[in-house]
């Protein structure tokens, strides 16, 4: 059996294989909050897009605080800096959901995962060069 925390290759890429099983996390919560709301709850798309992106990133917010990255400290100023992120990948969801099933008629929950693969993209690349980054020791 291998063990995984020896292997050279998941201690250079650790932190991204991390992320992208906390994103995997957070992708299963939010892509399944939304089909319950949306599907069996008969919650308005925009609505159900809203709190089960609010679902998924919370729980990767603090899952990357505090076993990934382990930047616990100014915990307030990470979470806005996360928060404002996340919103910000809210947008360009709601967004693309208007574009492309309100406007063009494609199949919701298609939109819905193939969108949320974009914008994770572009979340990973900004939380961890800005959010999670270490602070500079000052000599």
């Amino acid at each position: 059996m291998i063990n995984i925390k020896n292997n050279l290759l998941y201690q250079r890429y650790r932190s991204l294989i991390l992320y992208i099983m906390i994103g995997i996390s957070g992708l299963i919560i939010d892509y399944a909050g939304f089909v319950i709301l949306y599907n069996i709850l008969n919650i308005n798309m925009q609505i159900a897009q809203i709190i089960a992106a609010h679902l998924g990133f919370i729980s990767n917010f603090i899952l990357n605080a505090f076993i990934n990255f382990k930047a616990t400290n100014r915990l307030g100023l990470r979470a806005l800096s996360y928060y404002l992120t996340s919103w910000a990948g809210i947008g360009i969801r709601a967004l693309s959901l208007f574009i492309f099933v309100t406007l063009l008629s494609f199949n919701t929950n298609a939109v819905q995962f193939l969108t949320m693969g974009a914008v994770v993209a572009g979340q990973f690349t900004f939380n961890k060069y800005i959010t999670f980054r270490k602070a500079k020791i000052k000599e």
